[in-house]
């Protein structure tokens, strides 16, 4: 998936997410800027892990390393992410990333997973349409 294609995903999968939660949720300022700040967040992390042709480059390469699917690589990570809260929740200090950073981390990696998983899926559907 191209950068801009994931991020056109992104942003409407995050405004699906705001117009189902402002009906619902009265803190619908703060959730427009959380999912705002998470968009950002993702912006400046792709820059960083991935390559402009391919969002998902940073789970292909991993995978290549662990032998593992994508899927599976990104299951790694949200489990890292479930760990590291897990520990701060019981008391650990951390030098560097807070609970609120790894909770936001934890998010963003379920985002690229749906985004991911929709894309094999449309490109499913592609195929049993030719």
């Amino acid at each position: 998936m191209k950068y801009s294609e994931f991020v056109k995903e992104l942003k409407g999968l995050l405004k699906v997410k705001f117009n189902i939660l402002k009906n619902v949720v009265p803190r619908e300022k703060e959730l427009a800027g959380l999912y705002k700040h998470k968009l950002e967040t993702m912006k400046l992390k792709n820059k960083d892990y991935a390559n402009n042709n391919d969002v998902f480059n940073n789970f292909t390469e991993t995978g290549k390393y662990s032998n593992l699917p994508e899927e599976k690589v990104v299951i790694v990570q949200l489990g890292n992410k479930l760990s590291r809260i897990s520990n701060l929740i019981d008391g650990k200090k951390p030098n560097f990333e807070s609970i609120l950073d790894s909770i936001l981390d934890l998010s963003c990696y379920a985002d690229l997973f749906y985004l991911y998983e929709k894309e094999k899926e449309n490109k499913k559907n592609i195929k049993k349409r030719r």
